[in-house]
């Protein structure tokens, strides 16, 4: 939204301007029009953006006005200005002074955001804040948009509001005062009153929120009953010593209060940086939906306290997260490079949490989601080796139609830095298991067993997750293989070469609803993109003297069979190269599709 700001500011009013000499604005005044329209859509259009401006009259006179301006890229027009006025103060410019009365719009439409241009990698280093020095003091009395349409994927949801304010920027200080209102819901307000000094780097922040019942925030986050909301956010002083209190109520009462504050401080080797400290508490539980309030209880709390150097370094001591039936304590420290130094983190659910009531309601799980007890523990300290170690496990896991006596997983590995401390790889082993398992359906109780174990050996690293050893074993069954996920900043593709075995059909016989008897082994290869739902694979599987119950198929599956299949997607469509099953003796082929 900063970036729209700008570029608002800079269509309504051409800074550019201040380049010209008062001798060649005094030329230039009889081609006004020709003049500010070429100087704007030249300046602002650029690769991947158009500007195009209508209807402008007076561009150099004390008043000017356009029909329309518009904004594109290669999608088309992602922003439209109707009706809009810039009121100012040309002598003001001889004085390195831009003095604004009006600044307006009677409509902005903005369906969706602009296409992002090439993104810039992070950096760990932190950068001061400070305002842009202008060679020109900037005022403007009044910033007016009577109404302006933001589409669905601007915010989440369609809606109509009307904008006004002012704002200055002279000398490395600023101020601006903002209001939004809701046009085409109920009441709905934002304010914004902020100012900011550069030589004091003394901040002031005032920001609310006001909003009717169904009003926009509690829709965009789906808020239980859609209650109306008050909100506010505010503080004053350096940034070096700065603290923001935070409040929010709903239906009138207050839900959530807390503080954050920033304050310059160096480390224990004297190295710059700023402290920082998170507090929130209060009646979380009241936001949700009346099955998943006890989880929560009437008193949540939340507590990050930390440091971030100048140089990148974090390092976080206190982290802590405190509910009725969880509780979440730990630390984690960083090197400049970002890469982990130490992570410390102990979580326990239900009765290890000290929950009033047992068993506990999983909040999301719906009515029937209830757990007894749970404990996860994670530790890793580099100055003591590379080696992490994770234990855990849940206890009495009732999701109504399944229930698990207990679930565990544990794991050890190690994290790899490379020859310039930066994160290389973290490698490990985990073990995993679900222990006495009641299902209310007598099929899948047959089917799967009582229990159900496995592990995994893994390596993260270089943007990727390579499970070289999956194994998981049931009863009469099994999975091993090998998988990796690659690609995880794009499409996310999934390369895979598995093998999986059932050596008792007759457990599914409940679940089949006839007799089964026989055994099947399953193979299968190639990958697949999770979100474009392309894949490339080669499945066979292999029975031997299946049953079904069933004359005709029987006397078929007897004996060896296999059924191979070979089939790509893509762009194009679907390639079905190879497909044929082979049993008995009877084989059939289909080529490509």
């Amino acid at each position: 939204m900063r970036k729209i700001f700008i570029l608002l500011f800079a269509i309504l009013f051409p800074l550019a301007v201040l380049a010209q000499s008062a001798a060649e604005i005094s030329e230039q005044a009889e081609d006004d029009r020709g003049f500010l329209t070429r100087l704007l859509e030249n300046n602002l259009s650029g690769a991947g953006r158009q500007v195009i401006i209508k209807g402008f009259e007076g561009a150099l006179s004390s008043r000017a006005t356009f029909e329309q301006i518009t904004i594109a890229d290669a999608d088309g027009t992602w922003l439209t200005l109707n009706k809009g006025a810039i009121q100012w103060n040309r002598s003001a410019l001889l004085r390195g002074s831009v003095e604004i009365a009006e600044l307006s719009a009677s409509e902005i439409l903005l369906p969706r955001l602009p296409g992002a241009g090439g993104e810039k990698k992070p950096q760990a280093e932190a950068k001061e804040f400070a305002l842009p020095e202008l060679p020109v003091s900037v005022n403007i009395d009044k910033i007016q948009a009577d109404r302006v349409e933001l589409g669905e994927p601007v915010i989440g949801l369609p809606a109509a509001i009307s904008v006004a304010g002012s704002m200055s920027l002279a000398g490395g200080e600023g101020k601006a005062d903002l209001t939004i209102d809701r046009l085409d819901g109920p009441r709905g307000a934002f304010v914004l009153s902020a100012g900011y000094v550069n030589e004091t780097k003394v901040l002031s922040l005032n920001l609310s929120l006001d909003e009717a019942a169904d009003g926009l925030l509690v829709n965009l986050i789906d808020l239980y009953d859609k209650p109306s909301v008050s909100a506010q956010i505010s503080g004053e002083g350096p940034l070096d010593g700065f603290t923001a209190n935070l409040r929010l109520a709903t239906s009138g009462q207050p839900r959530v209060t807390g503080n954050a504050s920033l304050t310059a401080e160096a480390s224990e080797d004297g190295a710059p940086g700023r402290a920082f400290r998170l507090e929130l508490g209060g009646d979380i539980a009241s936001l949700l939906p009346p099955d998943d309030r006890t989880f929560f209880g009437p008193n949540t709390q939340l507590l990050a306290e930390g440091w971030r150097g100048d140089d990148g370094r974090l390092n976080v001591p206190v982290l802590m997260i405190d509910t009725d039936a969880l509780n979440l304590s730990g630390s984690v420290a960083t090197n400049p490079q970002g890469a982990p130094q130490s992570a410390v983190l102990l979580m326990t659910l239900g009765r290890d949490a000290g929950a009033s009531d047992v068993p506990v309601k999983l909040p999301g799980g719906g009515k029937n989601a209830t757990v007894e007890s749970g404990r996860l523990e994670l530790q890793y300290d580099a100055a003591e080796g590379q080696g992490w170690t994770l234990d855990g496990y849940v206890g009495q896991l009732d999701q109504g139609k399944v229930k698990i006596g207990r679930l565990t997983l544990d794991g050890a590995g190690q994290v790899v830095l490379d020859e310039d401390n930066a994160l290389s790889e973290i490698t490990g082993a985990l073990d995993f298991g679900a222990r006495q398992m009641e299902f209310e359906d007598a099929g899948l109780a047959q089917a799967v067993g009582e229990a159900i174990t496995g592990d995994a050996v893994f390596t993260y690293g270089g943007g990727q997750l390579e499970v070289s050893e999956l194994a998981v074993h049931g009863a009469d069954y099994g999975l091993s293989g090998y998988s990796l996920l690659s690609d995880l900043t794009g499409g996310l593709l999934l390369s895979l070469d598995m093998e999986a075995r059932y050596q008792d059909l007759g457990r599914l016989s409940t679940l089949a609803g006839r007799p089964m008897s026989g055994r099947a082994d399953a193979s299968i290869s190639g990958y697949y993109t999770i979100l474009t739902k392309a894949f490339d694979i080669d499945a066979r599987v292999e029975g031997n003297d299946i049953s079904v119950d069933q004359e005709q198929l029987d006397n078929l599956l007897a004996g060896q069979s296999r059924i191979v299949l070979g089939a790509r997607r893509d762009e194009t469509g679907i390639d079905l190269r190879n497909f044929s099953v082979n049993a008995h003796g009877l084989t059939a082929r289909h080529g490509d599709i």
